[in-house]
């Protein structure tokens, strides 16, 4: 495998190339809403326990007016004011641990339709390959307000990974690469960064970038219903500022639904290539 690859749209090209920087998102963000949510039977037991106890009490009254009884009736409802705040208070732990971590997501296909839709602004965007030993993957980014976890494999289950508030470190991280079989067709890989300073000190919540070397990137693919003057510019930005990275342009297959890319030699083949831009 010579590549990992981004699918993303024009605009977040421009930035990555200028500044020369990709994001690596906050995991409480991602699009895909089954994410964020975990298998806590722990919790999930208990908060089943409490709330059969509270539809209990709600039918329940004072056994008499004395003191005794209204007092003990009053400390069970105490009871579950502090279970309902505890829970609450679980909950927060765990989204608090989640925004701690960073991740930057790729696939090693470059030739996928449904994430050329999905991602790629329905094919008026592009897929970046990033060279699979860039320090992206390997694990060797250093900064000092982040420690690094690890490049891996997106595993696909129908069940969700166990995840609470005491989760071990191993456990998080099966947490943070698990997902749903919907998705399998992404044959995703994750890089995961942890942030040493708490979330509520960082610039911004939702994710933080980190900076790349020129020999990074090692293929761009354009969309085929990009404009072709806007992919003459992007080629021509690109080779200031990357000279040795490879283009192609991305288009459907004629004779059966799959992607097919065509390497880009020169300017004058884009605007050869202009029936495919559509």
């Amino acid at each position: 495998m010579d590549c990992f690859y981004k699918y993303t749209s024009i605009e977040a090209l421009y930035k990555i190339l200028v500044q020369r920087s990709v994001w690596f998102a906050n995991p409480i963000n991602y699009n895909d809403i089954l994410e964020g949510s975990f298998n806590n039977r722990q919790i999930v037991g208990k908060l089943k326990k409490w709330a059969e106890q509270h539809s209990e009490l709600r039918r329940q009254r004072p056994e008499s007016d004395s003191y005794s009884d209204i007092r003990d009736f009053l400390e069970k409802n105490e009871r579950l004011a502090w279970i309902t705040h505890h829970s609450a208070l679980h909950h927060k732990e765990i989204v608090m641990q989640l925004s701690k971590y960073r991740i930057f997501c790729v696939s090693d296909k470059c030739d996928s339709p449904s994430m050329w839709g999905h991602y790629s602004s329905s094919g008026k965007g592009i897929c970046i390959g990033f060279r699979h030993d860039s320090k992206l993957f390997d694990g060797k980014l250093t900064r000092p307000d982040v420690e690094v976890v690890g490049f891996y494999q997106v595993k696909y289950r129908s069940a969700k990974p166990i995840f609470h508030s005491n989760s071990t470190l191993s456990q998080q991280v099966r947490a943070l690469t698990t997902k749903s079989t919907e998705w399998k067709h992404e044959s995703e890989y994750r890089t995961i960064y942890r942030l040493n300073s708490s979330p509520q000190f960082i610039h911004n919540p939702s994710g933080y970038f980190f900076p790349i070397l020129e020999g990074d990137i090692a293929e761009i693919h354009y969309g085929h219903k990009l404009d072709p003057w806007e992919v003459l510019h992007l080629y021509r930005l690109c080779k200031s500022l990357y000279p040795s990275t490879k283009h192609y342009l991305s288009v459907p297959s004629i004779p059966c639904y799959s992607i097919e890319k065509h390497y880009i030699e020169n300017e004058l083949q884009i605007l050869m290539y202009q029936d495919f831009f559509s």
